[in-house]
């Protein structure tokens, strides 16, 4: 993998529930086909010019030198389509206050394919992460961009059930604009998934965070 050479690795995050970003890979691998806020926000700032480009990822040569200087002694929010190492659970250096989290917004592999091609099988995603969860760390998931049913009919309920064992979800709806993918009833459908998100956070003592724009879909009709 090409490496590349930066003089910092924290930056402001623009996503609303975190503060700041590390990302020790410039572009990423993943090749997901549905709209990519950060590939769209390369794109936009001239780092990478086309989809090809974007899925030809470079490494942070000086990453761990960054880590030491800028981010002593803290803990981490991560976030993956790929699959945590047992490692993880074992590493003495790593601190126990660490989030793990992985995205997956649908069970279907065949989803998994279309749309994130080269990300880990969902269901090795899913006992990656419930392995350390079981081995006591924090563990959490991202729901988002949930699918609207001209995309792929499921039911959310299932794959929540799937997730029970995490201590936080987080929520968000198809990017960017539902309409944009053909799906003319968006709002009433993400009003009921937000109720049904919530309601189910409720019962199994989940944390639940709702994106503000989505969030804005309950109860708009």
């Amino acid at each position: 993998m090409e490496k590349i050479i930066r003089k910092t690795l924290i930056y402001k995050s623009n996503v609303e529930y975190a503060d700041y970003c590390i990302n020790h890979v410039e572009v990423c691998a993943h090749g997901c086909t549905y709209p990519c806020y950060a590939m769209m926000l390369k794109k936009r700032c001239g780092v990478v010019k086309s989809y090809e480009e974007w899925t030809k990822p470079k490494i942070v040569g000086n990453c761990l030198e960054l880590i030491e200087k800028e981010i002593p002694n803290i803990s981490s929010v991560l976030i993956s389509k790929g699959l945590y190492p047992e490692s993880l659970i074992y590493d003495p250096l790593i601190s126990k206050e660490n989030e793990y989290g992985i995205s997956v917004v649908s069970l279907s592999d065949d989803f998994r394919k279309k749309y994130e091609p080269n990300a880990s099988p969902i269901d090795y995603r899913i006992k990656a992460l419930k392995r350390l969860h079981d081995a006591g760390l924090k563990t959490w998931v991202s729901m988002e961009p949930y699918p609207t049913p001209n995309i792929i009919d499921q039911d959310i309920n299932e794959l929540l059930s799937e997730m029970s064992f995490v201590g936080r979800i987080v929520f968000g709806k198809w990017n960017y604009n539902s309409k944009s993918a053909g799906y003319s009833d968006h709002k009433n459908f993400y009003s009921t998934k937000i109720k049904e998100v919530i309601r189910f956070g409720h019962f199994n003592e989940i944390e639940v965070y709702i994106k503000n724009d989505t969030f804005n879909l309950l109860n708009s009709n």
